[in-house]
């Protein structure tokens, strides 16, 4: 447990983060958290635009690398065999520019609308006693551990909607889109490094037996938000006591 990197009695242990055990990494994000959620609407504001701005410069690479993820996925379905299941697989792993611009448009949104008044906004306040007011204001829940599919662009969604709100997150995409999750994560990366911001706010698992383990830190993941079809969404919610947003069923969206 050491070696790995987990926090044993009064022994404590760094690592680099990647090679650094789940655990460790929940505490690193749980860390950069708390500065993302303390930062100026204005950085948080500038955060979210150079993302934006990341997306639109490196346009052509993430299509580029897209084209790869596909290709990959192609070759795998032609030697097991193609289903409906596939298809549609195949459907939600595709990047088309007009994908692109509507996700640009999306977090362009976030900036000039949410982000602003998304931390510390006075909800309602009412009067206690003579020089006593009680006030209830909008804070973020922590970190949050986002599991989903196919769809590359669910991170820099769900990266978007955790910086407005202030928020870290760990996620774990599909391996049959690595190479898009990889350009998305590196220019978040780089956003918040030029905002001076722990690029451990927005950190990658890389395989399902390290989302098992997060799903046991109740203690240190404050979310759980898992993205695909109701058999995947019970599975989670069976494995773990950290509340869990989502529901695929109905009037979802």
């Amino acid at each position: 447990k050491v070696v790995s990197g987990k926090a044993v009695g009064t022994f404590f242990t760094k690592a680099h983060q990647q090679q650094a055990a789940p655990f460790v990494r929940a505490m690193a994000a749980k860390e950069a958290g708390r500065v993302l959620s303390s930062i100026q609407s204005m950085q948080r504001k500038k955060l979210l635009e150079d993302i934006s701005e990341g997306i639109k410069r490196r346009e052509g690479a993430i299509l580029e690398a897209n084209a790869r993820d596909v290709a990959a996925a192609e070759r795998s379905f032609n030697a097991e065999g193609w289903t409906a299941q596939k298809e549609n697989l195949l459907a939600r792993l595709v990047l088309t520019q007009e994908k692109l611009h509507n996700l640009i448009n999306g977090i362009e949104h976030l900036f000039h609308n949410v982000a602003g008044n998304a931390v510390g906004n006075n909800l309602k306040w009412c009067k206690v006693a003579d020089g006593l007011y009680l006030e209830q204001e909008s804070c973020p829940l922590g970190v949050v551990l986002c599991v989903f599919e196919a769809r590359p662009q669910v991170l820099p969604e769900v990266a978007a909607l955790c910086i407005a709100s202030g928020n870290a997150l760990i996620f774990k995409g599909s391996s049959q889109s690595k190479h898009t999750l990889a350009i998305f994560h590196q220019i978040i990366n780089d956003a918040l490094k030029d905002n001076k911001v722990p690029t451990e706010a927005v950190m990658s698992l890389e395989t399902r037996s390290d989302v098992s383990e997060l799903l046991a830190l109740d203690e240190h993941i404050d979310m759980v938000i898992p993205r695909g079809g109701r058999e995947f969404m019970d599975a989670i919610k069976s494995a773990t006591k950290i509340p869990v947003l989502g529901d695929p069923d109905g009037v979802c969206h």
